[in-house]
């Protein structure tokens, strides 16, 4: 195969993962599950045969191998064509870590994001009339990115990231977590416009990292329960904002820790191949969720990633998805020659703590935006760039 073609599906899969990402909210028919199961596993072959071998990152190789083993082991506890189904759907939905090894060389990662861009609101004009709010506000997921280097974006893609921002805002509303992300971007964009962002990087790196744990204390023992606050905060905003500021969380973190508890799986997990006993499901008589139907009374996951690689892969799977992040965003922050890269590293620890709210494990375009950064914080070509070299590189990428 020659280097191009490895290039050329990548791009084009984007764009299909763009539309895919999506059909959840879109009110048309995107095609059956097993034609995108196709389709991903395209896209995972591509990612592999992209791997530059002088490239293995332990603790991303540790992650990747461990999703392998749980997933091969998972296999034995597969009843029926609905555990299957879970099994490969979880899978599919934990490769797209595998988006790290083609975003490992920063030409591969130009072209691909260069396309993207390229087509992004051609196919966001066909799309916009048939998506839901959550999905407008899922699609325009891409734009964040550019948000985070502002400060060197030309007069076109800065009105990109205004005009993704207020359609997010305005008809995004639904979307509560994508637009916390967006509105991130955004704020460390504009802040680099007058201070060093990536000394701040360095100042705030720890906080992100140590919040979830010390919020997630607090709640446990009974001191403060974050989630809790908007309920407090909507006593006057009627019955929807009630409904808005609802805690949603709560009860899914006390469900999947009962779950493992009474498994026995704390330590390794229960495998993809397994959901949670979801009392909530069961009060409301609901047969069937948007995340997997529910079979043998489990639901297929929750809307938070970190509670999912609990789930799954137990204490162990989460230190070491927690070591992912915690590494790359270290040698993005402390160990890169430039200022861009540092900025990109403190996202990637925003995520990680997005992750104990919200952020669903699929094979989507905001699944792939995140590991395409961690990828870039990883990759010693962009942390070896000067500020002159990436700017080169990111003015290549805005066609």
């Amino acid at each position: 195969m020659s280097g191009n073609v490895p290039n050329k599906i990548l791009q084009y899969g984007i764009l299909a993962l763009s539309v895919s990402s999506v059909g959840q909210w879109l009110s048309l028919p995107i095609g059956p599950t097993i034609l995108w199961w196709a389709f991903y596993a395209l896209m995972i072959w591509t990612m592999i045969r992209s791997w530059d071998k002088s490239y293995i990152p332990f603790w991303l190789i540790a992650w990747m191998l461990f999703i392998l083993i749980s997933s091969v082991v998972g296999t034995q506890f597969c009843r029926d064509y609905w555990d299957w189904k879970m099994l490969v759907g979880h899978g599919f939905g934990y490769a797209i870590c595998l988006t790290t090894l083609a975003a490992y060389d920063p030409e591969r990662l130009q072209q691909i994001l260069g396309f993207l861009y390229e087509h992004f609101w051609k196919i966001f004009i066909l799309l916009a009339l048939f998506l839901s709010s959550d999905g407008i506000s899922k699609f325009m997921l891409p734009i964040s990115f550019l948000a985070i280097f502002y400060p060197i974006l030309n007069k076109k893609y800065r009105r990109y990231v205004l005009a993704g921002l207020l359609i997010t805002l305005i008809f995004g509303y639904d979307g509560r977590a994508d637009i916390i992300k967006s509105l991130f971007c955004v704020g460390v964009g504009l802040f680099s416009l007058r201070y060093d962002t990536a000394k701040y990087a360095r100042r705030y790196y720890w906080v992100l990292y140590i919040l979830p744990f010390l919020l997630f204390i607090l709640a446990a023992n009974g001191t403060f329960n974050i989630f809790t606050i908007g309920e407090s905060m909507s006593v006057n905003g009627g019955e929807t904002g009630r409904i808005t500021m609802a805690d949603s969380r709560t009860a899914l973190y006390e469900d999947v820790i009962e779950t493992n508890v009474q498994r026995g799986t704390i330590l390794f997990g229960g495998t993809p191949a397994r959901g949670y006993f979801s009392r909530w499901m069961v009060e409301v008589g609901d047969n069937s969720d948007i995340l997997g139907d529910i079979h043998y009374g489990e639901r297929g996951g929750t809307e938070s990633s970190v509670l999912n690689v609990f789930l799954h892969f137990g204490i162990v799977g989460l230190l070491i998805y927690m070591m992912v992040f915690w590494r790359a965003s270290y040698m993005a922050i402390f160990m890169s020659n430039n200022v861009y890269i540092p900025i990109v590293g403190l996202c990637v620890a925003f995520r990680f703590l997005i992750g104990w709210i919200e952020d669903f494990d699929r094979f989507d375009l905001n699944m792939f935006m995140l590991w395409m950064m961690i990828g870039m914080c990883y990759s010693p070509y962009f942390r070896e760039m000067s500020d002159d070299d990436f700017c080169e590189w990111f003015d290549n990428v805005m066609v």
